[in-house]
């Protein structure tokens, strides 16, 4: 049986972004979701990471035009959700073009932890490979490029967690990200692509609650644990 979620209910709507909640007031910790790019045959992204949010109060975002955060209004944005972060541990999750904006949130508002799952550091020409990057049906739209990389949006006091796949485009992305104490890069070897998170299935949650909690060591032993399983090696890189 499907589990049953509360309501998500819009805080502001416009053309360009969408940012929702579910409230759970009683909760010590606010989980922002930043939506990636629309499945196949959606005209929009939908609100992403639901259940790895359902014990915590928690916000949506959503940039409705696939702008990878080149259209959004940060200030704003940030203005809105900061209410909601008082007295909460602010942590923010998100899944390609979610993850990327998730690490660009984390220069606006104050937290102590982004899951990244397969981003991008950047989707300007010189970073991709056109023949292995879909969303290029949504990067050529781009006509101004308010955030070209994420140089400058990585802080001290957030600890970020990567995590990538042995898909060509993930693959390529991960030598960018800085080498810092603060910055991890989880490698899922080649059983996983760029769906990570869809691959992960119902131990989606239970991965990103032991990065978030940094327990890289069971990470590690998840990942490895998989491969075993194949009756497969792998030298996961935790660096």
């Amino acid at each position: 049986m499907d589990k049953e979620y509360k309501e998500i209910v819009t805080i502001e709507e416009t053309d360009l972004w969408k940012v929702s909640r579910i409230a759970d007031d009683e909760s010590d910790t606010l989980t922002i979701s930043i939506s990636s790019t629309p499945r196949i045959g959606e005209s929009m992204a939908k609100e992403e990471f639901v259940s790895t949010t359902s014990q915590t109060d928690a916000i949506f975002i959503i940039d409705k035009t696939n702008s990878y955060g080149n259209s959004l209004d940060w200030d704003h944005i940030a203005n809105l959700i900061r209410p909601y972060t008082v007295n909460k541990k602010v942590r923010a999750v998100g899944f390609c073009m979610g993850g990327f904006l998730s690490i660009v949130l984390s220069k606006y508002i104050d937290m102590y932890a982004v899951v990244a799952m397969t981003p991008q550091y950047s989707v300007m020409e010189d970073y991709i490979n056109r023949s292995n990057f879909p969303a290029v049906l949504y990067t050529d739209k781009i006509t101004e490029w308010n955030i070209p990389t994420l140089d400058g949006y990585f802080v001290d006091k957030t600890k970020y967690y990567i995590a990538y796949s042995h898909d060509p485009q993930d693959f390529d992305q991960a030598q960018y990200f800085p080498k810092q104490d603060n910055v991890y890069m989880i490698d899922f070897g080649p059983d996983y692509d760029h769906g990570l998170p869809g691959q992960l299935g119902d131990d989606l949650e239970l991965v990103v609650g032991l990065m978030f909690n940094n327990k890289l060591r069971k990470v590690n032993k998840f990942i490895r644990k998989h491969y075993s399983d194949l009756g497969k090696t792998l030298g996961v890189a935790l660096h």
